[in-house]
């Protein structure tokens, strides 16, 4: 049960992102780069989204040999889902 919760506000949250863009390709990259950062981030351990937990993030992605303009993409879907967090009070 506790996993089905955390699926239903993953998705919540993604969703909420994904409103405040109006890009069809803009909304698939996002949604594909969040639950990818997301699925790390629930599998690193970590306890809450920090700007540290972002920068091994990018660290990990780097080393992983993703280009620089990909890293950028996924950095700026991460960067849009705290701002929608703090504007909707989730964060």
């Amino acid at each position: 049960m506790k996993d089905l919760i955390r699926q239903d506000a993953t998705a919540s949250v993604i969703q909420i992102v994904l409103d405040s863009l109006d890009s069809p390709h803009s909304k698939r990259a996002y949604e594909r780069h969040l639950r990818e950062f997301i699925c790390w981030y629930s599998e690193s351990g970590e306890t809450a989204i920090t700007k540290a937990v972002v920068q091994r993030y990018s660290v990990q992605l780097r080393e992983a040999g993703v280009s620089a303009s990909s890293i950028n993409q996924k950095l700026s879907a991460i960067r849009r889902l705290a701002i929608e967090a703090a504007d909707n009070g989730a964060l």
